[in-house]
């Protein structure tokens, strides 16, 4: 269990809350805060963290911290095995560059689902991209 979910678990307890309560003044769903309290990753922006900190009472910046330590945590174990094969990429490479960047945590799992696409539909993709990104170079010339 990280400090994450132990603080979201004690301050929900402390104060008496059903986890439908926090939801409910986090606007989340009761779903969500099973995940976080049982340490299953959901990406959640800064100002969802913030809200969740003024529910069961805890100190934004460092519930903040514990937060993006527990994603660090289930990227790390995501990672532990070996790479995947079948036509996938080693998702490993997404994990290396989220590190040395600021990444949100959406941009990492839609990275993650591209690495791990079959080789010939991540082309395709990357093509279509490039497509893009060449439409729009031109029409803002």
């Amino acid at each position: 269990m990280t400090e994450f979910e132990r603080c979201l678990y004690h301050g929900r307890k402390a104060r008496k809350l059903s986890q439908g309560e926090v939801a409910e003044k986090a606007g989340l769903t009761r779903e969500d805060i099973i995940s976080l309290e049982s340490g299953r990753f959901i990406s959640l922006d800064d100002d969802t963290i913030y809200k969740i900190a003024a529910v069961v009472d805890m100190e934004s910046g460092m519930f903040l911290s514990m937060y993006r330590a527990a994603f660090q945590q289930e990227l790390r174990k995501a990672h532990s095995g070996p790479p995947i094969r079948n036509g996938a990429a080693d998702t490993s490479q997404v994990e290396s560059v989220h590190q040395e960047s600021a990444l949100s945590p959406d941009l990492l799992v839609l990275g993650k689902a591209i690495m791990a696409m079959p080789s010939d539909v991540k082309e395709n993709l990357v093509e279509t991209i490039r497509m893009l990104v060449r439409t729009v170079s031109i029409s803002t010339a």
